[in-house]
């Protein structure tokens, strides 16, 4: 079989499933990405134009494309294992799944006022971006995305509790978000930070993060965290649950664990801003995703952190 690309036709790449994805991105002419590359062992693509893109602009199309095809691999390995189909040498399932945009539609959020009055910034660009994919997307984007003059402070104030030096690494930080968002049932917070733990604790540790970062969530005496590790948690949820009632002798098993009060600070902090952040998307009607997409937002977010540009 024969494609149109880049360099002309007959352009080919290394396996059937990578020989789908240059047909898919020939054919809704994606040219902002740089490269692509998929789990096949595809060799990279250039485009012609890529040359007159900024560097910004090229790494935000190459990751988007990315991501895409990456979730419709991920849709096709099911179907395989519900359907039997196989993917080698199969122009049937293969050739449907990547040709068409995905099955799933994502539901509206519940301000239909805000979702559709996007104001110029990054986070628009974001979700513009995400929707001419075919990707899903953070529809919390569209909360940032309705005032941009006012939520510029609140992903500021993120990036530092998060991300700017701590006495605690960033990975555990996203873990007590991750875990305060579970105990405020919180479906959306719960897995994206879970996918940002895992992204952190992988570079910051050695370890499979996801696997991990869910045994803590699930319950953090079970899982791997030390011992001194695990007072962080205790304590995060007695300010989750009891913030009123919290006092002084609360304090004394974090001291006798080896933290000071800033620590302990940072712990109420994330605590207290997770729980704005809870209730922000919940009552806004933010849905949550697949774990897919979670699992690379949550990668890209390890990168980028909290701030938009």
């Amino acid at each position: 079989m024969k494609f149109l690309g880049a360099h002309g036709p007959d352009f080919r790449v290394r396996g059937d499933v990578g020989l789908h994805c240059a047909a898919w991105l020939q054919q809704h002419k994606l040219r902002d990405a740089s490269s692509l590359r998929d789990t096949a062992g595809a060799r990279s693509i250039a485009t012609p134009d890529v040359e007159h893109r900024t560097a910004a602009r090229r790494d935000l199309g190459k990751n988007q494309l990315l991501d895409t095809i990456q979730i419709r691999l991920s849709l096709l390995r099911q179907a395989r294992e519900h359907r039997g189909d196989a993917i080698v040498g199969s122009h049937g399932i293969a050739m449907r799944l990547l040709y068409h945009r995905p099955t799933f539609t994502m539901e509206p959020t519940y301000l239909p006022g805000v979702e559709n009055h996007q104001q110029p910034s990054p986070y628009t660009d974001l979700i513009r971006s995400m929707q001419a994919a075919g990707s899903e997307y953070m529809q919390i984007w569209h909360l940032f995305a309705f005032k941009p003059e006012m939520t510029a402070h609140l992903a500021r104030f993120s990036q530092a509790v998060m991300c700017d030096p701590a006495p605690i690494s960033p990975g555990v930080r996203e873990l007590i978000a991750a875990y305060t968002s579970h105990l405020n049932r919180c479906a959306f917070c719960t897995k994206a930070h879970i996918g940002f733990a895992a992204a952190l604790l992988k570079k910051e540790r050695g370890i499979n993060g996801q696997e991990f970062a869910e045994a803590v969530v699930r319950d953090p005496e079970k899982s791997g965290l030390s011992d001194k590790e695990k007072t962080l948690f205790r304590f995060a949820a007695k300010v989750n649950h009891r913030a009123q009632q919290i006092t002084p002798e609360d304090m004394q098993p974090m001291h006798a664990a080896g933290w000071d009060d800033e620590v302990i600070y940072y712990v109420i902090t994330i605590c207290a801003l997770f729980n704005f952040y809870n209730r922000w998307v919940g009552a806004s009607g933010v849905h949550v995703l697949s774990d897919e997409a979670h699992r690379l937002a949550g990668q890209r977010s390890a990168e980028t952190g909290y701030v938009r540009k």
